[in-house]
């Protein structure tokens, strides 16, 4: 079974090519938001057995934004990529980053 993982990020088409990137992994992004209010709008309606495990805010939210975000995910773990991290060394920094620090979370339990 795959955790569900909502993606904040900036660029749509980058979260896609993250998302085939990680299904082979066991996480699966069920929800992509693009700005704040777009997360806002998408979790906050959402049922308790329909929220995601863990959400991921991409380098293209600024610390506000991510702060934001993490004010507002009622208790569900908050990931932030680092801001130069994508731009420095691409999406397999990324995804390494990113695994090494959701391992840690035990989310597949």
């Amino acid at each position: 079974m795959s955790v569900p993982v909502l993606v904040c990020g900036r660029h749509r088409e980058l979260a896609e090519k993250m998302k085939a990137m990680f299904a082979p992994h066991g996480y699966d992004y069920k929800y992509i938001c693009t700005s704040e209010q777009e997360f806002k709008d998408t979790f906050a309606p959402l049922s308790h057995e329909d929220r995601p495990k863990v959400i991921l805010v991409g380098g293209g939210f600024d610390e506000n934004a991510a702060n934001e975000v993490k004010a507002n995910a009622d208790g569900v773990p908050v990931l932030c990529v680092p801001a130069q991290l994508m731009q420095e060394q691409g999406p397999p920094a990324v995804m390494k980053y990113l695994l090494d620090e959701l391992s840690k979370l035990n989310l597949k339990q």
